[in-house]
């Protein structure tokens, strides 16, 4: 009896006193979502990692899980993740000082039965103090004001004529960029052999070895997104990470290739906004799951026809 009791106790303590961690949600069937701080307590510019994981019983499935959007205070340094999508790690910073509460991450799942429910995680919380002491902070001096510059009716038209150039040439490459697109589509006779060409390009090109990861992701996301509305019948081209899943889902894909695709297209987005710089080895690594992911579609498209 008093080795039980020893036993709650310390899972009780390691999920409620210890700092930096959420007590899970519960939810139907056994599963819960549950996020934790290595640490709770920081200084600007440390790196902090957050585990979310979602635990669940044999056969359940996720259907939607958008973390990102809790993260929008931070940088992320660092991302990955595993076993189908239901662990997410994340290496994160932030350049601002104060307390900041991270909402409860939410997730919806199916069980095996095909009954849909929704778990979500407890309110985490990190302080970020300052790199100055009181002292120190005190010595800062204001910086001079700026001064007031009286500006003639010459910079006024010059500054509205390079506007109206610029939003004028972003019309013409967005309109340019939607005829190329379908064009690429027309001409399209066999998606798999399109999307093993692609890839065998990019990957023998030189935007690895030059540093262009960005332009590089750009371009891989392109091509997956052409594969994917050539074979399946749909525009994913200009669709949401979650409106692509969503729309391929009622198209009736795979949840394996959908659960990748995710994590795919997730990465590259943090990519192509700078928030996350992946190495060599892990760039190899995507374009064989990219691999993958082709082969379950052409399995899966093979056995309905």
């Amino acid at each position: 009896m008093m080795k039980k009791c020893l036993f709650l106790f310390s899972v009780v303590f390691l999920l409620v006193i210890l700092p930096g961690v959420s007590m899970p949600s519960w939810a139907a069937d056994g599963a819960y979502l549950s996020a934790s701080f290595d640490k709770n307590k920081i200084t600007i510019g440390d790196k902090v990692k957050l585990i979310i994981r979602f635990d669940c019983s044999k056969g359940t499935k996720i259907v939607s899980f958008e973390p990102k959007e809790n993260l929008k205070d931070f940088e992320i340094k660092n991302y990955k993740i595993s076993n189908e999508g239901k662990k997410h790690e994340y290496t994160i910073v932030i350049f601002s000082t104060g307390t900041y509460q991270i909402q409860p991450f939410k997730i919806k799942f199916a069980t095996a039965d095909g009954k849909e429910a929704e778990s979500q995680s407890n309110i985490l919380e990190l302080e970020v103090a300052s790199l100055l002491d009181k002292e120190s902070a005190s010595d800062i001096k204001d910086i001079k004001p700026p001064v007031n510059l009286k500006l003639g009716l010459v910079f006024y038209v010059v500054s509205f004529i390079i506007l109206l150039l610029l939003t004028t040439y972003l019309i013409y490459k967005h309109n340019r960029s939607k005829t190329t697109a379908a064009s690429i589509l027309e001409e399209i006779i066999d998606p798999y052999q399109y999307i093993i060409s692609e890839l065998q390009k990019l990957q023998a090109s030189n935007l690895i070895t030059d540093g262009k990861i960005k332009e590089l992701f750009i371009q891989l996301s392109f091509v997956v997104r052409v594969y994917l509305s050539k074979v399946f019948v749909v525009n994913v081209l200009d669709m949401t990470t979650t409106e692509t899943v969503k729309t391929l889902r009622a198209k009736g894909a795979d949840r394996e290739f959908l659960s990748q695709l995710q994590g795919f297209l997730e990465n590259a987005d943090l990519v192509k906004f700078a928030k996350y710089i992946p190495d060599r080895k892990e760039i190899e690594t995507i374009f064989e799951d990219i691999r993958t992911m082709v082969e379950i579609v052409r399995r899966t498209r093979d056995k309905g026809n």
